[in-house]
C-alpha cells in the first residue's frame, strides 16, 4: 500500500480550476488497488471538500498547506494553529503595506470587503510601470482567491480576533506588487514560530512552523500506518518542497517553479 500526496492548484487542478474526467478516473483506480490518494494543499477544507466532492472523488484531505488533516470520512485528525496575538501581529505587518489578506480558521476563511477592487488598482499600476505583462494571466492567479469556498466578507479583523472559540490556521497575503511582498517577508523572518512559503510568484503564506506539508504528510503516513518509504509527492511550487524532502518518491509538475525542479 502507497500513501500518494497530491498538490492541487497547478498539479490535480486544470486551467478551468476543476479535476478533470481523465484525472479522476486515474485517481479511482489507484484506489480500488488499495493505495492511498491524499489531497495536499493551501486551500482551505471546505474549499478543497467541494472541489473534490464535485469530482465524485472520497478522498482524505491535509489542507491548509499541512494545518490540518480530515480523514475520508471527514474526521479531523489532527491541526496545528498559531495563536491569537501571532496573528494579530501577522495581519498589522501586512496591513501595513496595504496587502490584500485572507485569515483561515476552523469557521471560515475571513477577508476584508473591498479586497477585488485593491488587486485591481495595483494591476492596473503595474501596467502603466511594465512594458508587457499578461494581464489575463495575472488576473486568473488573483481570481482563484474569489472562487474559494467557506469565504466571509468582513469590514474588519478585530471582529475575527474578539471570537474565542477561532482557531487560526494560516494567514494569506496576495499582492501583484513584489516590492510589497519582498518587504513584508523580511518583516516576518523576524517572528518567532511560523513558517513563510507560498503557492505562486505572488503570495505569501504564513503557518505556525510545524504546519508544513511535509511534516504533515509524516503524520498522516503515521495515522494510515504507511512507511515513509511507501509515500509519493507530487507538486509543482514553493509550498510542497517541505514534503518532496520527506516523501520517499517526490514528483515535480513539468509547470513547477524553478526552485523545486530538481525534483522534475
Amino acid at each position: 500500500m502507497k500513501l500518494i500526496a497530491i498538490d492541487m492548484d497547478g498539479t490535480l487542478l486544470n486551467e478551468n480550476l476543476v479535476i478533470s474526467k481523465k484525472t479522476v478516473e486515474a485517481i479511482k483506480r489507484v484506489q480500488r488497488k488499495g493505495h492511498i490518494v491524499i489531497i495536499a494543499t493551501g486551500r482551505a477544507y471546505l474549499d478543497a471538500l467541494k472541489i473534490i466532492q464535485e469530482s465524485g472523488l472520497r478522498c482524505p484531505i491535509l489542507s491548509v498547506n499541512g494545518a490540518i488533516l480530515y480523514n475520508e470520512d471527514g474526521e479531523r485528525i489532527f491541526d496545528c494553529t498559531m495563536n491569537c496575538s501571532t496573528v494579530e501581529q501577522i495581519i498589522s505587518l501586512l496591513q501595513e503595506e496595504d496587502l490584500y489578506c485572507e485569515i483561515y480558521t476552523n469557521v471560515a476563511t475571513y477577508r476584508l470587503n473591498g479586497g477585488k477592487d485593491k488587486l485591481l488598482i495595483e494591476l492596473d499600476r503595474l501596467k502603466k510601470s511594465v512594458l508587457q505583462i499578461n494581464e489575463d494571466h495575472l488576473w486568473n492567479i488573483a481570481q482563484k482567491q474569489f472562487r474559494q469556498a467557506g469565504v466571509v466578507n468582513i469590514d474588519n479583523f478585530s471582529s475575527v480576533f474578539v471570537n474565542k472559540d477561532h482557531r487560526y490556521y494560516k494567514i494569506l497575503a496576495f499582492s501583484f506588487d513584489q516590492n510589497k511582498l519582498s518587504k513584508v517577508k523580511s518583516k516576518l523572518k523576524a517572528l518567532n514560530g511560523i513558517a513563510i512559503s507560498g503557492s505562486s510568484d505572488y503570495n505569501i503564506e504564513v503557518t505556525n512552523e510545524l504546519a508544513q506539508k511535509g511534516a504533515s504528510l509524516i503524520k498522516a503516513a503515521e495515522y494510515y500506518q504507511i512507511p515513509m518509504s511507501e509515500t509519493v509527492a507530487i507538486g509543482d511550487s514553493y509550498n510542497d518542497v517541505s514534503m518532496f524532502r520527506v516523501a520517499g518518491v517526490s514528483i515535480a509538475m513539468g509547470n513547477a517553479e524553478e526552485i523545486i525542479n530538481v525534483y522534475h
